[in-house]
């Protein structure tokens, strides 16, 4: 289950919570009211693909444009498996704040975030991200 800053949580078909958590904000990132901060909510979906936990963050579309970040990260490990467990990560000026759940479809990933870009991603990232614009802000769904 997300969280805004704790963390994510999944839970088990079986039942119960499992022992894997993710942090996706630096330490160093701050939260500042009206978009001026740099920490952000796991407001979309995460989506287990593959043994990778794929999730978008991003802020109240209400709090402007701001960098965001894109991560797959290795699902089989235990504990706090945000550094240890990153396979990649695309963020900064690559990839804008995000309220999306990504859509992966013949393994491409699609990601839209707030500023209205529509990204196309092969796993990992080769030369950065690819993408096209929506010419409007995005607070869907890719799909």
């Amino acid at each position: 289950m997300p969280g805004a800053t704790v963390g994510l949580t999944p839970t088990s078909p079986q039942g119960g919570e499992t022992d894997l958590e993710v942090r996706p904000q630096s330490k160093a990132s701050e939260w500042k009211l009206g978009g001026r901060g740099t920490r952000n909510n796991i407001i979309s979906t995460p989506v287990l693909y593959e043994d990778k936990v794929l999730l978008s963050v991003g802020q109240d579309p209400e709090h402007g444009e701001g960098p965001g970040h894109l991560f797959s990260i290795d699902a089989t490990q235990t504990g706090e498996i945000t550094e240890k467990g990153r396979i990649w990560h695309v963020g900064g000026d690559d990839f804008r704040r995000s309220m999306s759940t990504v859509a992966i479809q013949d393994g491409l990933l699609y990601a839209a975030d707030l500023t209205g870009f529509l990204y196309c991603l092969i796993s990992p990232p080769e030369n950065g991200t690819g993408g096209t614009t929506c010419w409007l802000r995005s607070g869907g769904h890719p799909i």
